[in-house]
């Protein structure tokens, strides 16, 4: 997960595709992780996984276009 979160490409991908809030959750679980403050990590991973959610239907809806 760790290339994933510091994919610059991926990272500017998923901002400007609207998907703010989740880059954001992303962000601040790297730098939860980077603190070692890691109790923070399975809530945020959890609203990730809300977030990513509709946003992987929508682009799939998309691609079905």
């Amino acid at each position: 997960m760790d290339s994933y979160i510091s994919n610059p490409i991926l990272k500017s991908s998923r901002a400007t595709l609207g998907t703010t809030k989740l880059y954001q959750l992303c962000q601040d679980l790297k730098d939860t992780s980077q603190d070692n403050t890691s109790m923070a990590a399975p809530l945020l991973v959890s609203e990730q996984e809300v977030e990513y959610e509709p946003i992987t239907a929508s682009l799939q809806a998309q691609q079905r276009q």
